[in-house]
C-alpha cells in the first residue's frame, strides 16, 4: 500500500478523539475513523506536542495531562491536507491545516493502526508478519471492541 492508496483521507475534518480501554478513536466526518492500538502524537512546529503516553501523566503540571482534551482542542474543525506513510516502518502521519501533524507510529510488529473505515471501501496494510495493521471497514462504533 502506498500513501496514494490513503489519499481518501485529504480534505476529511476532525471530530473527536475517543479513548477506549486498550485503542484510541480518531473519527473524522463522513463517517471515517481511525482506530490506533500503536504509539501516535501529534508534532507541532516541529516538536513533540503530546503523545499517548502522556495520558494522565502530570509531570510537574497542576493537572495531570489529558490527551482526549488536548486533542479535540488542537484538531478542532482541522482538515487532513496531506497523508504520509513510510513503506516498511509503515508510520502513517496526517498532516492538518492547522500545520499539526498526527503520527501514528507502530511499536510492534503485531499492533498498529487497526483499521480506519470509509463507506463502501476496503483496504488492508499488512507488516511483514502478514498482521493487518489498517483496515478500512463499514461501520466502525467507539463502543465496540475491535477484532485482534
Amino acid at each position: 500500500m502506498s500513501h496514494d492508496d490513503l489519499a481518501w483521507l485529504v480534505q476529511h475534518h476532525f471530530k473527536t478523539l475517543t479513548r477506549r480501554e486498550y485503542d484510541w478513536v480518531f473519527e473524522f466526518d463522513q463517517d471515517v475513523s481511525l482506530v490506533a492500538t500503536c504509539l501516535w502524537r501529534l508534532v507541532e512546529a516541529g516538536r513533540i506536542r503530546l503523545t499517548n503516553q502522556d495520558d494522565g501523566h502530570q509531570f510537574g503540571l497542576p493537572a495531570p495531562v489529558d490527551a482526549v482534551n488536548e486533542v479535540n482542542h488542537r484538531l478542532a474543525r482541522a482538515s487532513v491536507e496531506a497523508v504520509e506513510l513510510r513503506q516498511g516502518t509503515l508510520d502513517l502521519d496526517l498532516h492538518f491545516s492547522t500545520g499539526v501533524v498526527l503520527q501514528f507510529i507502530p511499536n510492534s510488529s503485531n499492533s498498529a493502526l487497526r483499521y480506519a473505515q470509509k463507506p463502501s471501501d476496503l483496504c488492508r496494510l499488512q507488516s511483514a508478519r502478514g498482521d493487518y495493521l489498517l483496515h478500512v471497514q463499514h461501520q466502525v462504533r467507539p463502543d465496540l471492541e475491535v477484532a485482534s
